[in-house]
This record gives structure tokens, C-alpha cells and sequence, in this order.
């Protein structure tokens, strides 16, 4: 860039993986000491490339962007800068690839950029030699962050086995137990503690999903109390969708039980924070939230019946909607028939969904009005709860002492430990539905019921939720359709051309829930 009679130009890079205050003091004090050296060596500072609290390591799946860095080699591939000032060698890389594209970048012979620093010596790498040296220090750099990694999963793994949470941003409903100038006093602190105005919206949360409220419906509440994502402490949070809360109600750090990180729904022991809710609650609602059959989490229901319609023509299950183009009014269409064409394309029924939806409503509001009907819905099962939970605790400590076991190969513990887990999933299951089994928590006492489903504006009850009365109707029913035939059906006594068309109760047969 100069000859031998002007004045030589540098540029500085510094960098720091994690700027724990967010105030740039650590890339700060190493500018000042690269400027320092810089005067020692005579040379002008003409730029300085800053990347601040961004890794130079990228392992897998971590594909970190220097922007700094970046800049830096496309300044000295285009031979803007006599050299390099850096603080240590590993600020500028710790990965062997990105060090050969620096060397590229530097150039090689008399016409190369050396690389000096204030802690790591002086790079020349317009030479064999310096090259030499460079790839040694990058190796060791290397060799440096494997090591700091293991240590680091070693540590998280010796807390995960104590019951302590290993770091990070605790989650939505807690806090970092933090006892003395903003700090987790170690053997002291239980890693986090119960944040109670989001530790409330979670408990209710858990209630409405083994109840069957929607995880739609939930986030909108949250949405409309003010409550964001546990990221909201670090950049503003985001609103609340399905798909979150779901992930919020999964963690079982909820129901104080450490989570393998690898591994969803594998416990490996009990927190020392304080739970949430209780272990079985937790284990309800996630039951309901993993069922392969559960439709697409968060998506908002609209139609009151889909889901326990059938066909009477094919027995087909699978219902969508379409206006009519004689009344503009929407109607369920069986679309068992497009799926299965080999059942025949006849179309085989449309019914006026309104006029289905409000016979469907009758029944069951005479129903929820019987006080037989409420008590077999509420029966508990024959369950001792108490005995499920010490079996649980007794499997599980079976298979902590079978893992450890040594000289145990994976097949011998496969074959040991299988019908040990069938017999814990069947044990959840049955612990899910007891907890299940009072299903109808708002007609409790209620004199009546109508104003329960469709609201009351005077006396101040909003109506319920269409996703509420969803899972309602699926408890109480399922309805098959019949076509009315050509005509719409036999004309009623009196009736005449333009009066609206009477409601055939006969084509509707109610089935109970199991058909």
C-alpha cells in the first residue's frame, strides 16, 4: 500500500464472544491496547473492525456472521492496509477453514500483510514459517474451544443430576434466583423461582387444555392481558400464537422435573426450584398436547361440528363447508367421497350447517339440563392416584438403576426396560384420564345451561367459546347426516313456493360419543 518513505497504515480488529453488559467495554480496552502497539510499531490506525459479542467458532449447527471480520478481509484482499493489529491471534479465528481464507486474503511473498498482536506475537505470513506458526496457533485455538465445550456439558450435565437449572433465560412463569448484587449464589440459589403473575396464567393454561380449550383461544388471552414470551426481558418479546404456548405447557420444568436437552418427555430427575403445577397435571395436558390425533396445535376452530360428522351415505368423517349458490348460506359437504374415489363422486350430501348447528344446540342444552347425564360425565374412575404416582416413582428409579448397571449392553437394556415402560405409559394414561374425568367445570350448578353456551349481555356472562363448545358437543355426541333427497324432501302440509323450508329432524340421527 506505501513505499518505504510514507507512512504505513494499519487496521485493528478486535472482538469479544459475549458482552455480558452490553456496554462494549471488553472490545473497547482491546482497541486501546492494538493502538498502543500500533504507535510502538509506527504504524497509523486507519480503521477499526469490531465485532462484539459474536463467537468465532463455528461448530455444529452454529453458522455465527462476523460483519467486522468480513470487511476486514475484503479490505486487505484489495490491499487497503500495510497490517493487521489484533489483541490474540484467536480473536481473529478459531476455526482452521476461516484461517486459510485469511491467509488467501493476506497474500504470500513480499507483497504480504503481516498480523501483529499484543498478546499472541507477531504473525508473518508472507513466509512458510509464519504460515506454520499461524496454523499451530489456530489448532491450539481449536483445541482451546473443544475443551472449554466439554467442560461446559460436563457442568450442565453434574446440574442436570443435582436438580439445578443449567442457564440460560429462564422460561415463562419464573425468575433467576438471584440473591445477592444480581447473582445465583452456588449451593444457595435453586437456579429459578415461581414469577407468580405468569405462573398464573400458566396453571389456568394447563386447566383450560385438559378441559379442551384450544391453544388458539389461550394465547389470545395471553395476547390480551399484556403477557409476552419469556424472550421479552431480552428483545421486547413477541406475541403469543398456538404453537408457543404449546411449547410453554411441554416443558416439564413446570412440574419441577429436569428435561434431557436432547430428548423431549425424557426425565432424568426432579429441580430444586418449585414447580408450577403438579407432575400429574403436567403429564395430562401433555398426554392431550402429543396425541398423534390431535389436529394442527394453535389453529382456530370455526365450525361447531366438524370433527363428529358423519356421512349417512359412505360413513365418511371428513366434512368442510361451501356456500350455497341458491341462498349464499354456508353448508357441510361430505368430502369423504374426494379422497376416496373409489367409494363413487355422487357428491353424497350438503346440509344447511346453520340449520345443523342449531338443532345440534337444542340437544344439547336439553341434555347439560339433566342432572343424570351431568353425573355420568363427572363418574371418576376407580383410580387410586396416590398408588399410580409411588409405581411411577418406583419404574423410574428401576430404570435409572438398570441404566446404571454395568456392563449392561443397549439390547440387554432394551429387552429389560420394555415392559417396564409399557407399563409406565399405561399408568400416565390412566393418570391422564382421571384427570380427565370431571369434564364440565363451567355447568357446575348452573340453573341453566342456555345461558352457559350462547352468554347472557344483561347478567354480564360472555358465551362460551366456540372451541369450548367443540370439545363439549365431541364428549356428548357424534351426528349423522342424511341426505334429504331430490326436492329436498316430502313437502310439509300448507307449504308454498318462496316460504322458507322446515328442518327435517328426521335426517339428523345422535350417536353416542364412541360411534
Amino acid at each position: 500500500m506505501t513505499s518505504d518513505t510514507t507512512q504505513r497504515h494499519a487496521v485493528i480488529y478486535v472482538r469479544i464472544s459475549r458482552d455480558m453488559t452490553g456496554s462494549g467495554s471488553g472490545v473497547g480496552e482491546q482497541e486501546k491496547l492494538c493502538r498502543d502497539l500500533a504507535g510502538r510499531l509506527g504504524y497509523e490506525v486507519t480503521a477499526v473492525y469490531s465485532d462484539n459479542d459474536i463467537s468465532a467458532f463455528k461448530g455444529a449447527g452454529r453458522a455465527s456472521t462476523r460483519p467486522g471480520y468480513e470487511q476486514l478481509l475484503k479490505d486487505l484482499r484489495a490491499r487497503n492496509a500495510d497490517a493487521v493489529i489484533a489483541w490474540h491471534t484467536d480473536r481473529l479465528h478459531r476455526d482452521l477453514p476461516e484461517l486459510e481464507g485469511y491467509i488467501d486474503a493476506c497474500g504470500e511473498g513480499k507483497n504480504g500483510i503481516p498480523t501483529y498482536t499484543v498478546q499472541g506475537g507477531d504473525l508473518d505470513l508472507s513466509t512458510s514459517s509464519g504460515r506454520m506458526i499461524a496454523r499451530i496457533l489456530g489448532a491450539v485455538a481449536r483445541q482451546e474451544v473443544e475443551h472449554m465445550i466439554e467442560r461446559m456439558r460436563a457442568g450442565k450435565e453434574r446440574n442436570r443430576g443435582a436438580g439445578i437449572r443449567t442457564g440460560g433465560t429462564p422460561p415463562f412463569g419464573y425468575r433467576a434466583d438471584e440473591r445477592q448484587d444480581r447473582r445465583q449464589i452456588p449451593g444457595v440459589s435453586k437456579g429459578m423461582v415461581i414469577y407468580e403473575p405468569e405462573a398464573a396464567a400458566v396453571r389456568k393454561a394447563y386447566a383450560d387444555v385438559i378441559s379442551g380449550v384450544s391453544l388458539y383461544s389461550i394465547a389470545k388471552e395471553w395476547n390480551k392481558a399484556g403477557l409476552r414470551t419469556a424472550r421479552a426481558r431480552i428483545n421486547g418479546g413477541q406475541p403469543w400464537k398456538g404453537r408457543t404456548v404449546g411449547l410453554t405447557l411441554l416443558r416439564a420444568a413446570n412440574a419441577g422435573l429436569i428435561e434431557h436437552p436432547q430428548s423431549s418427555g425424557n426425565i432424568t430427575g426432579r429441580a430444586l426450584w418449585a414447580p408450577i403445577v403438579d407432575e400429574d397435571t403436567w403429564r395430562a395436558a401433555r398426554g392431550i398436547l402429543t396425541d398423534p390425533s390431535r389436529r394442527t396445535p394453535g389453529r382456530k376452530p370455526s365450525n361447531l361440528l366438524t370433527g363428529v360428522l358423519i356421512c349417512g351415505v359412505c360413513d365418511g368423517r371428513v366434512f368442510g363447508t361451501q356456500s350455497q349458490q341458491s341462498n349464499g348460506r354456508r353448508a357441510y359437504r361430505c368430502v369423504w367421497y374426494e379422497t376416496h374415489p373409489g367409494l363413487g363422486s355422487t357428491g353424497h350430501l350438503t346440509r344447511d350447517l346453520v340449520s345443523v348447528d342449531e338443532y345440534v344446540e337444542q340437544v344439547i342444552l336439553e341434555r347439560l339440563s339433566r342432572d343424570d347425564v351431568l353425573a355420568a360425565l363427572r363418574h371418576r374412575p376407580d383410580v387410586d392416584l396416590a398408588a399410580l404416582d409411588n409405581r411411577r416413582t418406583a419404574i423410574n428409579a428401576e430404570l435409572e438403576e438398570w441404566a446404571r448397571t454395568p456392563g449392561i449392553t443397549p439390547r440387554q437394556l432394551q429387552i429389560r426396560n420394555a415392559p417396564l415402560l409399557e407399563e409406565l405409559d399405561q399408568i400416565e394414561q390412566n393418570i391422564t384420564d382421571a384427570l380427565r374425568s370431571d369434564p364440565l367445570p363451567e355447568f357446575a350448578g348452573a340453573a341453566d345451561p342456555a345461558k352457559v353456551w350462547h352468554g347472557s349481555e344483561p347478567e354480564g356472562i360472555p358465551p362460551l367459546a366456540i372451541e369450548r363448545k367443540r370439545a363439549v358437543v365431541a364428549m356428548l355426541m357424534r351426528v349423522k347426516l342424511h341426505p334429504l333427497g331430490r326436492g329436498g324432501g316430502a313437502k310439509p302440509a300448507g307449504w308454498r313456493v318462496g316460504d322458507p323450508w322446515p328442518f327435517d329432524y328426521t335426517s339428523v340421527d345422535i350417536l353416542p360419543p364412541d360411534a
